[in-house]
């Protein structure tokens, strides 16, 4: 007997496979394969930094109408130097581990502002490398400074670096 004949003796034809019908499992297999791969070869890359616009809208201060606090920092690494005033001379600056700078930023701020009462702004300028910290530090304790009732605005400026 053929291997086409049943128990009947009757041959049934082959059963025809539908051109349509396609297995797609190797291919999802090869699918995952290749995305798992880029997964685990790709680096991932640091964000990269974002490019601030200039400012087109603000308000210009007098120097002579602020008190001026310096903040200088090499690298974030290093200690910062506060400037009370507006110069900034190298060396004579309060630094950031000293113990009582706080106070000294909320004396001077005091005693500038009793001393002229054209005085509306407080700037606080730093360079790029300064961190937000020593930023915090100076602003709390200016405004520790500002004498009850006098309405004095504080202003943040950051130096771009070269």
């Amino acid at each position: 007997m053929s291997e086409r004949t049943g128990n009947s003796g009757i041959i049934k034809p082959r059963k025809r496979v539908d051109d349509s019908e396609m297995d797609i499992t190797p291919m999802i297999d090869i699918t995952f394969l290749l995305l798992s791969f880029f997964v685990v070869a790709s680096k991932m890359q640091e964000q990269a930094p974002i490019p601030l616009p200039y400012a087109k809208h603000g308000e210009a201060i007098a120097a002579k109408d602020a008190v001026m606090i310096n903040i200088e920092q090499d690298s974030p690494d290093s200690d910062a130097y506060f400037y009370l005033g507006r110069a900034v001379e190298r060396g004579s600056g309060i630094v950031e581990t000293d113990e009582n700078l706080e106070e000294q930023i909320q004396e001077y701020v005091n005693r500038e502002l009793q001393t002229n009462d054209k005085i509306r702004f407080i700037v606080i300028r730093a360079g790029h490398q300064t961190r937000m910290k020593n930023m915090k530090v100076a602003k709390q304790a200016a405004n520790r400074g500002i004498p009850e009732g006098r309405e004095i605005t504080i202003h943040a400026a950051v130096n771009e670096g070269q």
